[in-house]
């Protein structure tokens, strides 16, 4: 079986911090597979922008462009999956050119249109279930996806991640 880690630094502050953080994750990872003969696929994320901070004068990240430029590096040089979140369906087409996984962030889990043109790229969709959701209702967004597009999708559930569809 392969199980899946998803990690990084919560928000991009600084490429050669992305960097550092990620290489330590991944060396952390293949050491694990070597010596307990398990098979963890690392897969790296970190946000662009932190669209849902407790402050206005909080940092948000670098940003679509730049943080995607980074995203790229980061991938081409530690030679790994990457994941990044969407928060509006104008970002989606952009970051789908970029990271493996589209994550649609927990508070924007029933967002339609968003789930929508994340589908549509024929990408992974990591759809977060939000903490107060219940799980008959967030079932609803997993079920239009996968009937609509017939897409791969992860579900991620407290901690663990499944595959679902």
């Amino acid at each position: 079986k392969e199980f899946v880690i998803i990690a990084g630094p919560c928000v991009l502050e600084d490429l050669e911090i992305a960097l550092l953080v990620g290489e330590e994750i991944k060396k952390v990872i293949e050491e694990i597979n070597r010596e307990k003969e398990v098979n963890f696929k690392y897969i790296f994320k970190s946000s662009f922008d932190k669209a849902n901070r407790t402050s206005l004068y909080s940092f948000r990240g670098p940003g679509l462009e730049k943080g995607l430029e980074w995203l790229r590096e980061i991938k081409e040089k530690l030679k790994v999956s990457i994941t990044t979140d969407v928060h509006e369906t104008w970002q989606v087409k952009e970051v789908a050119q970029v990271v493996d996984i589209i994550q649609i962030p927990a508070f924007l889990c029933r967002q339609t249109d968003l789930i929508v043109e994340s589908a549509k790229t024929g990408k992974i969709i990591n759809i977060k279930k939000g903490e107060a959701k219940m799980v008959s209702l967030f079932s609803f967004s997993l079920s239009f996806v996968s009937f609509v597009f017939g897409r791969e999708i992860l579900k991620r559930e407290s901690e663990e991640l499944r595959k679902v569809l």
